[in-house]
Parts: C-alpha cells; sequence; structure tokens
C-alpha cells in the first residue's frame, strides 16, 4: 500500500491503543525534524495468525477526552489523537485504517503483507519467511527510514524462522539487512519480566550483529515499549535531535533515553 516513506508491524488488535499513540508520535516527529527530507517506511511484521482472546490492546482510556488526566496525551499530538479517537469510536481498528487516514505522513510507505506461518511443513515455513522478506526489501527499497513493528520485538535464543511462533518476531538477519541496505531502523520491542541484565544483552547481541551502535528509546506509559534506533551515518544528528526533542516537555511524560550499559 503506497505512501512514501516509513515502515512498521502490529496487529489489528492493537490498532489505536497507547502503544501506537506513542509510535506515530516518534514517527510523525522524526518526519518534522527531517523538515520532510526522509523517505520512511513501515513493516508491520503484520500477522493474522489466530490467537485467544486476551486483554491485549485494550489501553485505550487515554482517548477519553473528558478526563482532565488525559489532556498530557492531548496536547502532545492534538491531531494525531483526535484522529486515533475518531478511528476508535468508529469500531475501525484495523491498520488499513491508519495507511489510509494520513495517520502518518502521506509518502509513507506500507508493508502489510501478513507474515507467513500456514505450511505444514517446517523447511516451507523457513522458505516462505524469506521470500516474505525479500519482498518487503523490495517494496520498501525507495524509504531511507525503516520502521519494524513486530509484535513481540528481537528474536529469542534457539527461534528458528520456521517455526510457527515466529511471526511475533524481527530477527537479526531481517534487521541486519535492513541495515546493509543503507536503511536506518527502527525496532519496537515489547517489555517483559527478563532481569534487566538479561533483558540488555539482546540489544547489545543485535548492536553486533549489525557492527553498530544502537540507541534505545523507553516508552513509559501503561505496558513498558522500547524502540531501538541503529542509525545510518547520515542520520545520527537527526536521531540525536529526535531523542533530545521526546524527552523534553510536553513528551517527556511518554519517553526517556533507556542505557544498555557497555558491552
Amino acid at each position: 500500500m503506497v505512501n512514501n516513506n516509513f515502515v512498521i508491524s502490529l496487529q489489528d488488535k492493537y490498532t489505536c491503543d497507547i502503544g501506537d499513540f506513542g509510535k506515530f508520535i516518534l514517527l510523525n516527529e522524526l518526519w518534522k525534524l527531517s523538515e520532510g527530507s526522509i523517505k520512511l517506511g513501515v513493516n508491520w511484521y503484520y500477522t493474522n495468525k489466530a490467537e485467544k482472546v486476551s486483554g491485549d490492546g485494550r489501553h485505550l482510556k487515554y482517548l477519553n477526552s473528558q478526563n482532565p488526566k488525559n489532556k498530557n496525551f492531548e496536547v502532545c499530538s492534538p491531531k494525531l489523537y483526535f484522529q486515533l479517537k475518531k478511528i476508535v469510536e468508529a469500531n475501525k481498528r484495523y491498520i488499513a485504517e491508519i495507511e489510509k487516514d494520513l495517520v502518518l505522513p502521506s509518502e509513507t510507505i506500507f508493508y502489510s503483507t501478513p507474515v507467513p506461518f500456514s505450511s505444514n511443513s517446517a523447511s516451507q515455513r523457513g522458505l516462505d519467511r524469506e521470500n516474505w522478506f525479500l519482498n518487503s526489501l523490495q517494496s520498501l527499497s525507495s524509504t531511507e527510514v525503516i520502521f519494524l513493528d513486530p509484535d513481540n520485538g528481537l528474536q529469542t535464543s534457539n527461534l528458528k524462522t520456521s517455526f510457527t511462533r515466529a511471526v511475533k518476531y524481527a530477527f537479526f538477519d531481517e534487521i541486519r539487512n535492513y541495515y546493509h541496505a543503507e536503511k536506518s531502523v527502527i525496532v519496537y520491542r515489547h517489555g517483559d519480566r527478563t532481569p534487566k541484565a538479561k533483558f540488555n544483552l539482546k540489544f547489545k547481541e543485535l548492536a553486533e550483529a549489525c557492527d553498530c551502535k544502537i540507541n534505545v528509546l523507553k516508552f513509559n506509559r501503561f505496558s513498558v515499549r522500547y524502540y531501538i534506533f541503529l542509525p545510518q551515518p547520515k542520520h545520527r544528528n537527526l536521531f540525536k535531535n529526535l531523542f533530545t526533542h521526546l524527552t523534553a516537555v510536553p513528551y517527556s511524560f511518554l519517553f526517556e533515553k533507556y542505557s544498555i550499559g557497555s558491552k
């Protein structure tokens, strides 16, 4: 679906929740700081794999504009706030609505082909995943900054692309290939209960796999989320400015810099 410049991943049930609000602020502010000079892409890592009903994606109370406590959210981006509110009230919580409603810059390119998982053959699932990824590279080839939005974030230990649960993760090889295609990459990672030292180790492993320095921004509202930045040299100052911008008022109640420590 054509929109010229960003890359992201998410399931319909999460559309417009508080995580989306932070994510879209991040991307919109990045584009504004570039003065519209960068082409952005979003790989949703979209999955249509059936799951048990859960409470995921229900963090929508921030959109109750009648609650004075929610003014901090609205002030961050009034236009975005009411765009998402309108989608929720219309009961149209689908990524297709995000793509067509100009929630992100109109030039943004979206890759929304579902991550494959259905083959009965493990080897075929691995091949299907490889082809899916290669197609994403082609679809997003004109972009400069790619946002990856896998449901859970980075691959876990011993996980293979041939596993059916691999649909929830971005793999180091995929991220490295985007980066080596001279794209700056931003990767979503969900917080969990892993001890901090072990949790941070995955960031360091990614930096080593891509042979680059990474920076991490933490999103603090409701369920904690992390955004991993792998900048190309030409974008380092832009990303640095973004960190400064998003950790200042009015965004500072949402974002903070996150240190992964030294190697």
